[in-house]
């Protein structure tokens, strides 16, 4: 992936700068290098001011909001059934349970664990509106949404995603008689309702039924929370107060956090962030929540809210590491700084042990003047720290290789640096990098050190060439010379065959590799009597070229160019003897 992001990037400049009325990479080009390719934003930055170029920075950010609106706008489509109307309760349905003195749902179970008390179907609402009472849903009714008298499920909000799991429907005799599976939980105005379909019987209102949160699920998700609001406190340590958070995500998988810094974290704020969160980890703090008056609970010493965001009164307060009776007896103690303490109406562990590993797998861009980090928690931080270990180890030892062996093992690591990048710690993807930048460094040199010495060879065979064929008192030559298709090397050559071939047309064809099929290489020197007689350097050379497909420039006494392919080399340079028997043979 990351070859293809530098060949897409390196043929964006080249068309870019083709146009000539701008240097400046497109928002659009940016992201699709960001979404589709892994480039962060300060990578392409970085090496768009390398060749003089600038990215749409603000074009970036509105193809990012873009695709969060289509993002949305899908998972709401997913949950659209009959005539595309998606499952969501406007004013009008709030209204319509309200006037049925149906109260809110009772919620306060959603914090608990393995709670199996039965609630009551308060009503059931489809594509086609709530159902009337006595009317039953299955399985053909497609998506409902199901209103509870009371509910353990935990609605998604504050970035946290929401349960999942079963209603199961209970008769008379307390046998499950129907079961709906909840794929997603919203609540509107208090109403909190769980979306799935009916997998089995009918369900009504009035029906009894018994949650079966998936708390396996769970305990994956809450994790990730908490740590959250312990990185949120870690960034601000790091990199100091006037960090805000911007977004979060938290499921599953991995926790998602945005906050407001205007530059790439370094190798060591990475670092130290992570230290800091594992520390917290490992230190086994308690995790304390407790729901407050907000005009109390907003004068706590180092209290981190959202800009913006509308609390309720009371707000529920998680701190971790510090007992909130503790801190209502000395509100503005400057202690409470030291650890997280946050509004907040998501789930979390009662203890950060309990997160047991942390790993930092991501820090990129997303929008100017707003980062983002992607972390794991668990197993999954286990496995990132290992692999990433594992990698490191790897590109460390590549140091040690002897030049040979180098080239091939370099490009083995970056394919798996490529294929297990999204799943190791960034700090370790680092540490690979660097030592993959290095390498290349040291094969790109020895690289040069062995051409240097091949061009070096192959002028000088090129001169000793051209020596017997002036000798000879030959009126042109077509030579065979090892330069490769360095540029350089055909200025070196050139001034050599103007000094020795005062009275010999030489034309020069050199292969990128020999024997490969690689580009080809065509220079040649006519000297003034030559040019008199009709043949001119740069005729000369695209007559070669033309027959690998290739073409050159210059004039007639000098003049060079290059095929994509050396395959027809005989072809080319029998043209190129042809050419000059035609014109020179026979002349003065």
């Amino acid at each position: 992936m990351l070859g293809r992001g530098v060949r897409y990037f390196e043929e964006l400049v080249e068309e870019t700068a083709a146009k000539g009325d701008s240097k400046v990479i497109q928002g659009k080009e940016a992201f699709f290098m960001y979404d589709s390719l892994g480039f962060p934003l300060d990578l392409t930055e970085l090496m768009a001011e390398e060749a003089g170029f600038s990215v749409d920075s603000d074009g970036f950010a509105a193809e990012m909001q873009a695709q969060k609106d289509r993002s949305r706008l899908a998972a709401q489509l997913q949950k659209q059934v009959g005539d595309g109307a998606p499952l969501v309760l406007q004013a009008e349905e709030t209204a319509w349970l309200a006037a049925r003195s149906l109260p809110p749902t009772d919620d306060a179970e959603k914090y608990a664990w393995d709670v199996t008390a039965a609630a009551s179907v308060q009503a059931i609402f489809t594509a086609d509106g709530f159902l009337e009472a006595g009317k039953a849903a299955s399985a053909a009714t497609g998506a409902v949404g199901v209103v509870l008298d009371r509910s353990a499920f935990y609605a998604e909000a504050g970035g946290q995603v929401a349960d999942q799991g079963e209603l199961k429907v209970m008769d008379s005799e307390g046998n499950v008689a129907a079961t709906v599976a909840v794929h997603d939980v919203q609540v509107y105005a208090g109403y909190v309702l769980h979306l799935g379909t009916v997998t089995s019987g009918e369900v009504k209102d009035a029906d009894s039924v018994v949650p079966a949160v998936d708390y396996e699920r769970r305990k994956k998700v809450v994790p990730n929370h908490t740590i959250t609001h312990v990185l949120n406190h870690a960034l601000r340590q790091v990199l100091g107060g006037d960090v805000a958070q911007k977004g979060s995500l938290v499921n599953d998988d991995k926790l998602r956090f945005d906050f407001s810094h205007n530059k790439a974290l370094t190798p060591k704020q990475l670092s130290e962030v992570e230290r800091l969160v594992q520390e917290s980890i490992g230190e086994a703090l308690p995790v304390f929540s407790e729901v407050l008056p907000l005009q109390e609970a907003q004068q706590i010493s180092g209290l981190q809210a959202v800009f913006g965001e509308v609390y309720p009164d009371p707000v529920r307060v998680i701190s971790v590491g510090h007992d909130i009776n503790d801190i209502r007896n000395d509100l503005e103690n400057e202690q409470w700084a030291t650890r997280s303490i946050e509004f907040c109406g998501g789930q979390h562990l009662s203890n950060t042990a309990d997160a047991e590993c942390f790993a930092l797998v991501e820090e990129t861009a997303v929008a100017k003047g707003v980062r983002r980090i992607v972390a794991v928690t668990r197993d999954s931080a286990r496995q990132a720290a290992a692999i990433g270990c594992e990698l490191a180890d790897a590109a460390s030892a590549l140091g040690g290789m002897t030049a040979s062996d180098l080239e091939d093992r370099t490009a083995e690591l970056r394919k798996e640096l490529e294929e297990k990048g999204p799943l190791i710690s960034a700090i370790k993807r680092t540490e690979v990098r660097a030592g993959l930048e290095a390498s290349q460094k040291k094969i790109a040199a020895e690289k040069k050190k062995v051409l240097d010495a091949t061009i070096a060879a192959g002028i000088g065979h090129m001169e000793a060439e051209v020596k017997a064929a002036v000798a000879r008192g030959d009126s042109f030559v077509v030579l065979d010379v090892k330069l490769g298709v360095d540029s350089k090397a055909v200025k070196k050559a050139t001034k050599i065959l103007n000094k020795e071939a005062k009275t010999t047309a030489i034309l020069c064809l050199s292969e990128e590799d020999p024997g490969s099929g690689g580009k080809l290489l065509c220079f040649a020197v006519v000297p003034e009597t030559m040019q008199k007689a009709g043949l001119a350097a740069n005729e000369w050379v695209n007559a070669a070229l033309g027959e690998c497909g290739g073409r050159g420039g210059g004039k007639s006494d000098a003049a060079q160019g290059q095929a994509p392919s050396s395959a027809k080399i005989a072809a080319a340079r029998a043209t190129a003897e042809e050419v000059a028997k035609g014109v020179l043979v026979g002349s003065p």
